[in-house]
């Protein structure tokens, strides 16, 4: 029987449209708890930051960040080239691309609604996070997962609620804003 068989099997399913059942620190509190201190220690510092490298010997928090890193390196080389940067200067570790990557983040690009532009990339992760534990059901790998899927719908549900949506609206208008003066002023330039 696998490690946290009861704690794994309390937990109510997640699902990326659905909502979230509690929040990070509930799940935290509970992990404190009932986990053993060192697996605690890396579950917590997934949800502290999920892309930092720990030291650690566990496959799935290696892979996890890993995977977070390619993905974040493949945006950087996105948005680089659309700005006329060096993404060297922006990315961490090496560049390995990954086609699927570049295809979600230029789809993701051309969406009108920076919201579904935001789910389409959590999407992959979300994938990424069921394939990690195809096999992991009662395990640490399973706790690990369900906190980072808890992490996504934390932070969706702070978009959903007035004071995230507010957020939300200034950070969308404020990129409007930004290329609209760009654009003017490229056209002031042409003039």
């Amino acid at each position: 029987m696998d490690k946290y068989y009861y704690f794994a099997a309390s937990l109510p399913m997640l699902s990326l449209e659905g909502k979230l059942p509690f929040s990070k620190e509930v799940f935290l509190s509970d992990c404190q708890r009932l986990m053993d201190p060192q697996d605690f220690s890396l579950v917590r510092s997934l949800l502290e930051d999920d892309a930092r490298p720990v030291d650690t010997n566990n496959a799935f928090y290696k892979e996890w960040v890993e995977n977070v890193r390619k993905f974040r390196n493949e945006m950087v080389f996105y948005r680089a080239a659309k700005t006329s940067k060096d993404p060297y200067a922006y990315m961490r570790g090496t560049r390995y691309p990954e086609p699927y990557f570049v295809e979600v983040i230029e789809h993701a690009s051309k969406s009108a609604n920076p919201l579904s532009a935001e789910k389409m990339m959590d999407y992959v992760q979300w994938q990424f996070l069921d394939n990690l534990s195809v096999g992991h059901y009662f395990d640490f790998e399973f706790l690990m997962s369900y906190a980072l899927k808890l992490k996504i719908l934390e932070r969706y549900d702070a978009f959903n609620s007035s004071k995230g949506k507010e957020a939300f609206d200034d950070m969308a208008n404020e990129i409007v804003k930004k290329s609209r003066q760009e654009v003017e002023a490229v056209t002031q330039e042409m003039s």
